[in-house]
């Protein structure tokens, strides 16, 4: 397949160019995971989608940055996957996680009270 060609050359040109900044890296193989995330959405293989979630969000969990942009990043990809999940017990302990990161920077970021009100719509949905 055509696009999995193009995301391995991505990925190997990536590790080359980003060996030296390990943050830099895990920050460009989670955009790479969510990429293939919404393929697999596009192509409704839903449980490949949820996986490379997964993945994502892992690489945001290695790195060291706390900024608001990172936390805001990592909300959006933990809300993707509970949206893919469906294990209810899953579900809910992600979104709690989720909301209990937002909090602390609500007051002053639109964009953190858009992805608040989509955890909360998600967890009245429970």
């Amino acid at each position: 397949d055509d696009f999995h060609f193009y995301l391995k050359k991505a990925e190997d040109f990536s590790q080359q160019i980003l060996k030296s900044s390990q943050n830099g890296f895990e920050f460009l193989m989670a955009d790479i995971h969510l990429r293939r995330a919404a393929f697999f959405i596009f192509r409704e293989n839903f449980v490949m989608a949820s996986e490379q979630a997964d993945m994502a969000l892992q690489c945001f969990e290695k790195s060291d940055f706390n900024d608001v942009d990172t936390i805001l990043k990592h909300a959006s990809l933990t809300l993707l996957k509970c949206r893919l999940n469906r294990n209810k017990e899953q579900k809910k302990e992600l979104l709690l996680d989720v909301k209990n990161k937002l909090l602390p920077i609500l007051s002053n970021n639109s964009s953190a009270l858009s992805i608040y009100n989509d955890v909360e719509e998600e967890l009245n949905k429970i």
